[in-house]
């Protein structure tokens, strides 16, 4: 495996893509390191690459894991017992979404993360609201691209679902994407939750009748 600086360069470069930066290892040894320097030190983020010890070990097990992992918030909660919410819609929903849960299940101990449509992998640790009902979050949130925007759902879904041991579909929609989110949370003997809701343009009847936990509304 390469250094931290040239896969941080190579990440850089390519914007995260697996695929460009696999390609791009075997030539990067020709790279000066000067040129490497130039390209890195005008970056001022956060982030973890597959060589350090604080890199997840869940995330080593996936299909093509992270070279490089961004991330902004505390570090701390890629290592805890995380839950899965899996949305679609805008951030705004989300916290709806959220706030739900957080009436349910006061004393839950599991981080919540999720995966917004923006295509980012958001962890929280402690969700709570105040006088004005606005969210008060200790967050991380991760990315592959150093621009924290990736144009790969499926690729966020994977990861975010190999640092979590459960999975909540609040709204199960009959798409090929929930499909196999569902069907890689079983085969992983995760556990997975949705709202008892009785809405025939949702699936969320046929996934309790598969064996999912039910969340009342």
């Amino acid at each position: 495996m390469k250094n931290n600086k040239q896969l941080l360069y190579l990440s850089l470069v390519h914007n995260g893509d697996w695929e460009s930066i696999d390609q791009s290892l075997d030539i990067v040894e020709s790279i000066s390191e000067k040129m490497i320097d130039k390209k890195i030190s005008n970056f001022e983020g956060s982030f973890l690459t597959i060589n350090d010890p604080d890199y997840p070990d869940r995330l080593r097990t996936i299909d093509k894991p992270p070279f490089v992992l961004y991330y902004r918030g505390n570090i701390e909660n890629l290592h805890k017992d995380n839950l899965f919410i899996f949305m679609n819609g805008k951030l705004k929903e989300h916290r709806e979404v959220l706030k739900k849960y957080k009436n349910i299940n006061k004393d839950s101990s599991k981080n919540l993360a999720f995966v917004t449509n923006d295509y980012r992998i958001n962890i929280f640790s402690h969700i709570s609201a105040d006088k004005n009902n606005k969210f008060l979050e200790k967050t991380i949130q991760i990315s592959e691209s150093p621009k924290f925007v990736n144009n790969d759902i499926e690729r966020d879904i994977c990861i975010a679902t190999s640092l979590s041991s459960s999975v909540f579909i609040p709204l199960v929609k009959k798409d090929k994407i929930t499909e196999n989110l569902v069907y890689d949370s079983f085969i992983s003997n995760k556990e997975i939750y949705t709202l008892d809701i009785d809405n025939p343009n949702y699936g969320n009847k046929d996934l309790i009748n598969l064996g999912a936990k039910t969340l009342l509304t």
